[in-house]
């Protein structure tokens, strides 16, 4: 599943190479548009549907690879839910300013673990800012 499929360029590459890429987005015009290019580019293996992205996909999981399309500051607990055993969530997560670390989760039996790939400054998904809190 990818989060946040957007133009649907990762959707198309990865249909290339894995047996179903679901695509969630929350932009009904876009999902529109992206099934279009992926129909026009004969990317059957692909497909892109309306959702909450925060939500996932758990009617469709439990999924082998999560791929986030995007940088977050907090990682819904919905996207590490749905993973199979031994799936993983690959997600850049907010670290400094414009910085994230790209992170790649991995489920085995009821433990999460991640560890670090590299730094990126993808866009960042402001919808999963952290919630600001006042401290001393």
């Amino acid at each position: 599943m990818i989060i946040g499929a957007g133009a649907g360029y990762e959707a198309a590459v990865l249909a290339g190479m894995v047996e179903t890429v679901i695509g969630l987005e929350d932009d009904e015009n876009l999902v529109e548009t992206t099934t279009a290019r992926l129909a026009e580019q004969g990317a059957d293996r692909a497909v892109i549907v309306q959702g909450d992205l925060a939500k996932g996909l758990a009617d469709q999981g439990p999924f082998d690879l999560i791929l986030v399309n995007g940088m977050v500051e907090t990682v819904p607990e919905a996207w590490t839910a749905q993973l199979a055993e031994n799936g993983r969530l690959a997600v850049v997560v907010q670290t400094g300013r414009d910085l994230g670390e790209a992170r790649i989760y991995k489920r085995a039996g009821k433990t999460l673990s991640y560890r670090v790939a590299f730094e990126a400054s993808p866009p960042k998904f402001e919808a999963f800012n952290a919630t600001k809190s006042f401290a001393f």
